[in-house]
C-alpha cells in the first residue's frame, strides 16, 4: 500500500519522525500507527515519547463520534486489525494486525500508556524502598550462611573426613 490511511476514519495518514522511527498520524482523529516493533521499542528506550507522539497526532477537530468503530483495516498490509488489551490489567485497548504487528493506538491511548507505565515506576520504587533493608538483611544472611558451609568444608577437609559410602556385607556362613 502506497498511502496509508487511517482505519477509524479514513484520513490519509502523515509520517512523522521520532528518534530512528517513523510513525504515521492521524492528523483527522488524533489516532498513531506504529510498525511491528516501535511501540515495545519506544516503552523499553524512551517511554516519554509517547506523550510527545500524542501531542503530534492532537486531532485537528475534537469530533468524535462512533464511525470506523467496528471493521478496521491495517493502514500497512489492509488485514482486518484485532483489539487486545495493553498490559493485560492496563485498561487500554489497542488494535493490532494478525499478519504484520502493526498497532494502532487511538487518540489518548499513547498518553494513557504513558500514565500506565508512570504510575508502575512509582509502585516498583514504592516497594524497593520498603523491602530494600528486608532484602538487605536476606543478603546477609544467605553470606553468612556460605560463609560456614564453608568453613565446615574446610574443617572437614582438615580432619580428612569422608562420608561412609557403604557398610560393608557380613562375611558368609558367620551368625
Amino acid at each position: 500500500m502506497d498511502q496509508r490511511t487511517c482505519p477509524r476514519c479514513l484520513a490519509a495518514l502523515t509520517p512523522a519522525h521520532n528518534q530512528h522511527l517513523q510513525v504515521d498520524l492521524c492528523r483527522q482523529c488524533g489516532g498513531v500507527f506504529l510498525d511491528q516493533g516501535e511501540l515495545a521499542r519506544i516503552v523499553r528506550k524512551s517511554p516519554d515519547d509517547l506523550e510527545h507522539l500524542e501531542h503530534l497526532a492532537a486531532p485537528a477537530a475534537t469530533l468524535v463520534t462512533d464511525a470506523g468503530r467496528g471493521l478496521m483495516r491495517c493502514p500497512a498490509c489492509g488485514t482486518q486489525m484485532e483489539s487486545y488489551q495493553y498490559a493485560a490489567c492496563s485498561g487500554i485497548t489497542l488494535d493490532c494486525c494478525p499478519a504484520c504487528s502493526g498497532i494502532w493506538a487511538d487518540d489518548g491511548e499513547l498518553g494513557a500508556i504513558s500514565d500506565h507505565l508512570a504510575r508502575g515506576h512509582e509502585v516498583l520504587a514504592a516497594y524497593a524502598g520498603r523491602y530494600a533493608s528486608v532484602l538487605t538483611e536476606m543478603q546477609v544472611e544467605a553470606d553468612v550462611t556460605t560463609e560456614r558451609w564453608h568453613a565446615l568444608a574446610g574443617v572437614c577437609g582438615m580432619l580428612d573426613w569422608r562420608p561412609i559410602a557403604e557398610v560393608p556385607p557380613e562375611p558368609p556362613g558367620q551368625l
